[in-house]
């Protein structure tokens, strides 16, 4: 099954464009969560306080950062220290020892190869979900104060 399209825009961009089928939506809202800082959870390891510092600062300057995703953001957190782990172990293992050879001649990868490639996929689908890869961040947009005019702005003819 395809992905089913792009996000919906916001009603106020809907309705900059001039789109009619947004229209309905915005009578009844947008649902959005307040934007606030989500508190680090206590069970959070020491090493990654300052992943998440980063991590929240950033999310709230784009305008996304909220309390109820504190859960699903130390969970990013988490396995960015996985993935951290994982490469430090990696690191550990001698170059020579990297690969091995099968009693059929095939090249056999460490399982620590495996682990970082799997703690890699994990972190990299976790950022996906917050906006932290360039792909992702398209859909975002960032507060009023950080834009130059207005955000319909932009669709006038001879916008920038």
């Amino acid at each position: 099954m395809g992905a089913r399209g792009p996000a919906r825009d916001d009603p106020e961009t809907a309705k900059a464009k001039g789109s009619n089928r947004q229209s309905g939506r915005a009578k009844e809202g947008f649902p959005m969560p307040p934007n606030e800082r989500p508190q680090m959870p206590t069970w959070l390891g020491a090493g990654l306080v300052d992943f998440w510092d980063e991590a929240v600062e950033q999310l709230f300057q784009m305008g996304v950062a909220a309390t109820c995703d504190r859960h699903a953001l130390a969970a990013m957190v988490e396995s960015f220290g996985a993935y951290q782990d994982a490469l430090t172990a990696y690191r550990g293992i001698a170059p020579e020892d990297r690969y091995a050879v099968s009693r059929g001649g095939a090249p056999v990868k460490h399982p620590a190869i495996g682990e970082v490639n799997v703690a890699r996929k994990e972190f990299l689908a976790a950022c996906k979900a917050f906006g932290f890869l360039p792909t992702e961040r398209q859909r975002l947009r960032a507060n009023k104060g950080n834009q130059k005019g207005a955000p319909e702005d932009k669709f006038k003819p001879g916008g920038k």
